[in-house]
């Protein structure tokens, strides 16, 4: 709305607005202080305040997340170590998937060496971006790969085995 239109045209076209500055004193003094404002600048006694721009070095958009329940996590894991011949220790175990309308995303874990599982999360077509993974109060920053994965290699069966720490994954973009 045109500040030069006036308080009638104000009046008309907010008139729930105008109602409450015509019976609230604080909102109405408001108001004023900022029609005079508005009006200072308009006639140039007084300039607009600079506002620097900030711009992230490296921004970034979250475009997925994933995540597993504590309980769900530490099942899986309990059966992987009770029946890992049948599955094989090299193959992963899905634990959560999901897609948007461009991209395909997977959560999983293997066993890795010395009592430590790989998190692996993957991003079908890949992106320039990081996995944010979360388990606990433990966060990964992992980097994706050309190919679309992020792995977290040496993660402990502790942490994973606790079934007090879910695992949650933010997708984010470049």
């Amino acid at each position: 709305m045109n500040l030069d239109a006036g308080t009638h045209t104000a009046a008309l076209a907010y008139p729930q607005v105008w109602w409450h500055l015509w019976t609230c004193r604080d909102c109405a003094k408001i108001f004023a202080q900022t029609a005079a404002l508005a009006g200072a600048e308009r006639a140039g006694v007084l300039t607009s305040i600079p506002v620097a721009r900030v711009t992230p070095t490296n921004p970034r958009h979250v475009i997925g997340r994933l995540s597993v329940a504590p309980q769900v996590v530490a099942r899986f894991i309990q059966s992987r170590a009770l029946l890992g011949v049948a599955y094989g220790d090299e193959t992963p175990m899905v634990l959560d998937d999901g897609e948007d309308n461009i991209h395909s995303f997977q959560l999983s874990v293997q066993r890795g060496g010395g009592g430590t599982w790989q998190v692996l999360v993957s991003v079908v077509p890949p992106v320039a971006g990081v996995a944010v993974i979360t388990v606990g109060q433990t966060t990964y920053h992992v980097p994706f790969d050309a190919q679309g994965f992020a792995r977290v290699a040496d993660m402990p069966s502790a942490l994973l085995l606790a079934g007090e720490s879910a695992i949650a994954v933010a997708i984010e973009a470049v």
